[in-house]
């Protein structure tokens, strides 16, 4: 079983990426969190990789801190919709280790470009610290 922790502050996205999780694969269990209780669930949940929305940079900085913190091998992916490379180059600087790029304007329409964004990222990807997560081969 895959476990993967969603962070962000939208209901709606979560929603949709955890739905979109649960009908590609039933292998993966998605938990969702907020900014503010990100480390509470990572502690809790353990998940083989973890999945921030970037998009409120000051929050995710504060997030993927406290979790790095705790636990210095967790794979992190950010979304995000900036194409802004000095940013992208500070959300790795902050320890992300891939970045997966999202629409500016999010809506329900949005979610199969969001997951085919994900896992093109994870399909190419290879970082020892995020080999298990499988999600490139989840059909």
């Amino acid at each position: 079983m895959v476990t993967i922790l969603l962070t962000d502050n939208d209901s709606l996205l979560q929603k949709n990426i955890k739905y979109a999780f649960e009908i590609m694969n039933k292998d993966h269990s998605v938990e969702v969190s907020n900014f503010e209780n990100a480390l509470e669930f990572y502690q809790h949940s353990n998940p083989n990789i973890t999945i921030i929305n970037f998009d409120n940079k000051e929050l995710a900085d504060k997030s993927i801190d406290e979790i790095l913190e705790a636990d210095s091998n967790a794979c992190v992916l950010a979304l995000s919709s900036t194409e802004d490379p000095d940013i992208r180059e500070d959300i790795l600087k902050a320890g992300a280790n891939a970045i997966v790029p999202i629409p500016l304007e999010y809506s329900e329409k949005k979610i199969d470009e969001i997951m085919d964004n994900l896992l093109k990222v994870c399909s190419v990807f290879d970082n020892k610290k995020c080999m298990g997560c499988k999600l490139h081969v989840a059909n």
